[in-house]
C-alpha cells in the first residue's frame, strides 16, 4: 500500500514536470531547478537526497512546487536501518531583486517509518509538512549565496533546519554549478 502511494507520487512529479517542459507558455515563466545532497558521518549514518523546484522567474509572490526524495541509513542497537520518503510541497515565494522567502505545505510518504529517525530532511513518519524558506544573494564578481530552511512533520513531531552558503564553482563566475558549505 505504502510503495503505491509512493509510486502515485512520483508519476504525479513525473507528468507535472513533464507538462511544464512541454508547455511553451510554462516554459517561459516556470523555471525548475535540480538538486541533490549526500551526508556521510562517523556514526555510520549516510543521507541522500535528490529534489527539484518548480517556480517563476522575477515574480514577487507567486506559487511554487518542490519534491525531495531520500533515503537515510543509520544505525541502530544491533545493527543498522533504513528508511526512504518522498515529500512533495505546496507554497507561495515571494522573489526579490536579491532576496526572498517561501512558505509551503505538503506531505512525507514514508517507507519503513522510524519517527525516532536522527537527520532525516521530511520526518521519520507520514504527516503533514510545513516548510519555510529565505535566502538572500550577494552582488560581485563572485556573489556569495546564503539561504536558511526549516521543515517541520506534524506525524513524528520532527523539526530540521539548516544554514546553507555558496559560492560560484570554476572559472567561469557566471556558470550556475556553485560550491558551499552546510
Amino acid at each position: 500500500m505504502r510503495n503505491s502511494m509512493i509510486s502515485r507520487a512520483i508519476l504525479a512529479i513525473a507528468a507535472l514536470a513533464g507538462v511544464a517542459g512541454t508547455s511553451r507558455v510554462a516554459a517561459a515563466q516556470i523555471h525548475p531547478s535540480f538538486y541533490g545532497s549526500a551526508e556521510i558521518d562517523t556514526r555510520d549514518s549516510q543521507f541522500y537526497l535528490l529534489g527539484m523546484y518548480l517556480g517563476m522567474a522575477r515574480a514577487r509572490w507567486s506559487p511554487y512546487f518542490n519534491v525531495n526524495a531520500y533515503r537515510l541509513n543509520y544505525p541502530v542497537l544491533g545493527g543498522s536501518s533504513d528508511l526512504t520518503a518522498v515529500s512533495p510541497t505546496l507554497g507561495f515565494a515571494y522573489a526579490g531583486r536579491r532576496g526572498g522567502v517561501s512558505v509551503g505545505g505538503g506531505y512525507a510518504f514514508v517507507n519503513n517509518e522510524d519517527p525516532g529517525a536522527p537527520g532525516a530532511e521530511g520526518g521519520g513518519s507520514d504527516g503533514a509538512t510545513v516548510s519555510v524558506g529565505a535566502y538572500q544573494a550577494g552582488g560581485g564578481n563572485r556573489p556569495l549565496n546564503t539561504q536558511l530552511l526549516a521543515n517541520y512533520n506534524f506525524g513524528s513531531r520532527y523539526a530540521w533546519a539548516r544554514g546553507r552558503a555558496s559560492v560560484p564553482f570554476g572559472i567561469a563566475t557566471r556558470h550556475p554549478a556553485r560550491i558551499g558549505a552546510e
